[in-house]
């Protein structure tokens, strides 16, 4: 297992992960990160050039649907992660830094 723990960004994290795999000639990584974060992830790795099978990783916060989706604190946080995270793809698909599945 290699981890990388320098990068600030998932942009950063592809690139600096590919740049540890040439040497390697490794042809597939298993990619773990959340649910929410996986389709831009995937996406930066597939732009720096790594096949990356997706595997979520299990959430660490409450699973309660309900308390997401209500005025609540839970729900707010939810909420902002989302948009971050959507806001994060739109940019990062704008600048060329992600790739997409032929099948999206």
């Amino acid at each position: 297992i290699l981890v990388e723990n320098a990068a600030k960004n998932p942009r950063e994290n592809a690139t600096f992960v590919a740049a540890l795999l040439r040497p390697l000639k490794v042809d597939h990584v298993v990619l773990v990160t959340s649910n929410i974060h996986m389709r831009r992830a995937l996406g930066a790795f597939r732009a720096a050039g790594v096949e990356a099978i997706p595997a979520i990783s299990r959430p660490n916060h409450s699973t309660d649907r309900i308390r997401t989706l209500l005025p609540s604190s839970d729900g707010l946080r939810e909420s902002s992660r989302l948009a971050r995270e959507l806001i994060g793809f739109l940019y990062y698909r704008a600048r060329g830094w992600v790739v997409q599945d032929r099948a999206s």
